[in-house]
């Protein structure tokens, strides 16, 4: 997916201190769910965090409960085949990984690891304002 107005998001994180992009839901490994970044204020930097927002589906009792599928969340340079990649494992005990009992749950923020926006930026990951992520849940 593309995170548009990186700059904006940038701003409103070292002002707000956190700003998110979350995605349309889509189906990955069965679940619904909806992949994000979110931008949080460190000091005088801006890191950039995943971010995942589950969702009641279709096939929720046919899955395993919670969600742990370990993630591989990459940013993709626009002009080299480069990706700056961020391993993430769900905690099992936080609600957020639970099956949904409402229409979604709350968005669960993976603090750690996570990307310095400065970097992104100087390294050239970030084109015409727009970020490239790419979201891969791990069977």
């Amino acid at each position: 997916f593309d995170v548009k107005d990186i700059k904006s998001l940038q701003q409103r994180a070292l002002e707000h201190g956190y700003a998110r992009h979350v995605s349309m839901p889509v189906y990955l490994c069965g679940y619904y769910m909806s992949p994000g970044i979110r931008l949080e204020k460190a000091g005088s930097d801006v890191k950039l965090c995943a971010l995942l927002c589950l969702h009641r589906g279709a096939m929720d009792d046919s899955l395993l409960w919670p969600f742990e599928h370990n993630i591989i969340l990459s940013i993709i340079h626009p002009l080299r085949k480069a990706e700056r990649q961020l391993e993430l494992k769900p905690i099992r005990s936080f609600g957020a990984y639970e099956k949904p009992s409402s229409q979604s749950n709350n968005p669960a923020t993976f603090a750690f690891p996570s990307l310095n926006l400065a970097d992104l930026l100087r390294d050239g990951y970030v084109s015409q304002d727009q970020l490239r992520v790419k979201w891969e849940v791990l069977p």
